[in-house]
């Protein structure tokens, strides 16, 4: 990752990262960062709650990268899209730096991985929930590459461990 990688994330997607750091610091565990984001939500504008929504899309489609994969399958992650889509969520959750720090060397993430389940299921609902229930109509589904492969090299599951000492050192 260069330093161009890290200065593409545009105002929206720094703005959602802030506001990441923000719930970090007023809550300290996964749930309670959620019900403050839902509260958050529940006060914003309808178009921020969009251009939340929209970044983080953003968000989780530069994260969906084949190094990341590999922290997530070494986490006891399973080959479902949907499960690596809420591993990635989680990675949002942690707030700009952790999620810059991980783009950047995901073996960076052992000791995040310590701490709390790498999962945010509700999280990839959240935006979108809070949308629907404020405008009375769902957002417009995101562009996505339904069947494409995460960015870079894959990684043999053999050399994971070996490539992420610390993450595969964190799950014994």
């Amino acid at each position: 990752m260069t330093a161009d990688d890290h200065a593409t994330i545009g105002p929206d997607e720094a703005a959602l990262l802030e506001l990441m750091d923000a719930l970090r610091a007023q809550a300290e565990h996964p749930e309670g960062r959620l019900v403050a984001l839902r509260a958050r939500l529940r006060s914003q504008a309808l178009e921020c709650v969009a251009a939340h929504a929209m970044a983080f899309e953003a968000l989780l489609a530069r994260a969906d990268t084949w190094p990341l994969h590999g922290v997530f399958l070494l986490t006891g992650g399973v080959r479902e899209a949907e499960a690596f889509r809420s591993f990635r969520a989680w990675l949002v959750s942690l707030g700009g730096t952790h999620f810059r720090d991980a783009l950047a060397d995901p073996d960076a993430l052992a000791d995040a991985l310590v701490r709390e389940e790498p999962a945010a299921p509700e999280l990839l609902r959240a935006f979108r929930d809070a949308y629907a229930h404020r405008a009375g109509q769902a957002l417009p589904p995101p562009t996505l590459e339904l069947f494409a492969a995460p960015r870079g090299e894959p990684i043999p599951d053999s050399e994971l461990a070996v490539r992420f000492p610390r993450v595969a050192a964190a799950q014994r």
